[in-house]
């Protein structure tokens, strides 16, 4: 049986003004557990003698209490091995600072002397693809891959931007292959690694800023040489 807030049994009881009170700092779980105490001695207390309560509606509130501590424990206990792993995540990604790191992403930050290099996995059969270059304008290029299937590989240089009038800056990026729109992995050097609330992130220089870690692809084990920055012109 749950009383509602108003019920004038418990505030002549005194249990609704004491539970009015401010509630110090400290467990949290021990607060609940005292006011869910007070609350239900009060309508043991103050039931009808001609109409008490069935008992079973205790016990069934009383293993409502139960579930709701053991979930709110699991929880606690998720959220903390999943702080712990992000840590360890983000420590093992130091490694890789000035290593070239692939990442799938809609999006990359162009800078002037440096190519977009990447790949897209194209299905089998898979109609005419070309890479799709929104900018930040709204001006999109569109550049025709290869009769390929699997693993295909591209790079957009310096030419390839200039014969396009597009300079350095973001743009949307991702490969069609008929009516499909697939997504693209494109690889940069790790600059920084961040770690906070909500896991590790990465900076990647000609992808971007605050990347989430879960979208690495592959990890190279050695740093890019400035030939393959700068990609050959397609």
């Amino acid at each position: 049986m749950t009383l509602p807030i108003g019920n004038p049994l418990i505030a002549r009881s005194g249990v609704a003004n004491a539970t009015a009170q401010p509630t110090p700092a400290g467990d949290a779980g021990e607060d609940i557990r005292m006011m869910f105490t007070k609350l239900l001695v009060a309508q043991i207390r103050n039931q009808d003698p001609l109409n008490p309560t069935d008992p079973a509606q205790f016990v069934a509130q009383l293993t409502q209490l139960s579930q709701t501590e053991t979930l709110q424990q699991v929880s606690q206990r998720v959220l903390a091995q999943t702080r712990a792993l992000s840590g360890l995540q983000g420590y093992a990604l130091g490694s890789h600072v000035g290593r070239e790191v692939s990442v799938e992403t809609p999006s990359v930050e162009r800078v002037n002397g440096h190519a977009i290099r990447g790949s897209v996995d194209l299905p089998i059969q898979s109609e005419s693809a070309e890479i799709v270059l929104t900018s930040s304008n709204g001006k999109t290029i569109r550049k025709p891959l290869p009769a390929s299937s699997g693993r295909t590989e591209f790079s957009l240089d310096d030419a390839w931007f200039a014969a396009n009038q597009l300079g350095a800056g973001k743009f949307d990026i991702h490969v069609q292959s008929g009516t499909t729109k697939l997504p693209v992995r494109v690889s940069g050097r790790v600059e920084r690694v961040h770690l906070d609330g909500t896991g590790a992130q990465i900076d990647v220089s000609g992808v971007g800023t605050r990347i989430d870690a879960a979208n690495i692809r592959e990890l190279s084990a050695n740093a890019p040489s400035g030939a393959a920055k700068h990609g050959s012109a397609a």
